[in-house]
């Protein structure tokens, strides 16, 4: 199904990276991995805790050559980077589809909610919240607004190294998975926009910064203002 299928790919490509950093010194891996093209993070130092994101997403038209399994995704991220909570667009290799994503580097762990169709054009809206201390969780939603399918899973706060829960205090919103560039869309940009940040149950502006891992088809983030990043590469 194109859900595993995007697990399978997330947990494979991390495992090669843990590999690798292995041979040369014993170091953990975390995000932002070696797969990840162009990257926008937003953080806020005044904050505690960020409890909401969301955003909107118009989906690219196809890709002309089909075969690459790649993901458009904002999400929210652990302060040690090792929880990476994520509404997710990949394009299968022959088709969009829709989800939401938990990737857990400690031990390695992957979980998707069910997966729904998608086409180019169609407007897709999701958020990451956080439950409350009580629930101990986020709830991560995916939606088509074209459609009104939705896809919606809830996730409990791992325990850090201290016993508590772990804080999320990362935003991100990145392309994943390194393809030859006409794999990508021919429109070479994607718009995440009405990006919305909550810290500690409160709207707030958040720095962002860009930055790449892998450089390929020169894809970029770009911050067009405080809530929509751009996202583009070179078909």
């Amino acid at each position: 199904s194109p859900q595993s299928t995007w697990g399978s790919l997330h947990s494979s490509m991390n495992t090669i990276v843990v590999a690798l950093l292995a041979v040369a010194v014993c170091v953990l891996a975390q995000d932002p991995p070696q797969g990840w093209l162009g990257y926008a993070t937003g953080t806020y130092p005044n904050g505690t805790m960020l409890t909401y994101m969301e955003a909107k997403m118009v989906i690219p038209p196809n890709p002309t050559k089909d075969g690459l399994f790649f993901g458009l995704w904002f999400g929210i991220e652990s302060s040690d980077q090792l929880n990476l909570l994520q509404p997710v667009a990949p394009w299968t290799g022959s088709s969009w589809s829709l989800y939401t994503e938990y990737f857990q580097w400690k031990p390695v762990h992957n979980q998707n909610s069910d997966a729904i169709g998608a086409k180019p054009g169609d407007e897709i809206y999701g958020w990451v919240k956080y439950n409350g201390a009580s629930a101990n969780s986020y709830t991560l939603y995916n939606s088509n607004l074209r459609t009104g399918e939705t896809s919606t899973m809830t996730i409990p706060i791992q325990k850090g190294s201290n016993g508590k829960p772990k804080v999320y205090q990362h935003a991100w919103v990145v392309l994943e998975k390194v393809g030859e560039c006409d794999q990508y869309p021919p429109s070479n940009k994607a718009l995440f926009y009405d990006i919305a940040i909550e810290f500690d149950g409160a709207p707030i502006v958040p720095t962002w910064t860009t930055a790449y891992v892998d450089n390929a088809c020169n894809s970029r983030a770009h911050v067009v203002n405080s809530t929509a990043i751009e996202i583009t590469w070179q078909s």
